[in-house]
């Protein structure tokens, strides 16, 4: 935890985006349209929550501070989405309306 309020550091930027290279390497060519700090993605019911937009885009939101714990199942759970098994989102109420 931290009381800094400022705007996003090189570093943490850097961490970040460092990572998401290291996961897949087209993100060298990601265009980076905002970096927002001071938030963390909780929803109102503190579950995390997936919904799909449109059929090219997922969107996850709601990990929290902990979302490094939870992410492994959430993805089992947007790519059973993806793949049209829906028994995983579906069990732990993961699906948002759009």
């Amino acid at each position: 935890e931290s009381d800094d309020n400022s705007p996003a550091s090189v570093r943490s930027a850097l961490e970040l985006l460092s990572a998401a290279y290291s996961l897949h390497s087209g993100f060298a060519e990601a265009r980076i349209l905002e970096i927002n700090t001071q938030l963390r993605p909780a929803l109102n019911h503190n579950l995390p929550g997936i919904r799909q937009p449109s059929a090219r885009m997922v969107q996850i939101n709601g990990l929290y501070r902990h979302g490094f714990l939870v992410a492994p199942a959430v993805l089992d759970a947007v790519m059973g989405l993806v793949n049209g098994e829906l028994s995983l989102a579906n069990r732990f109420q993961l699906l948002q309306d759009v």
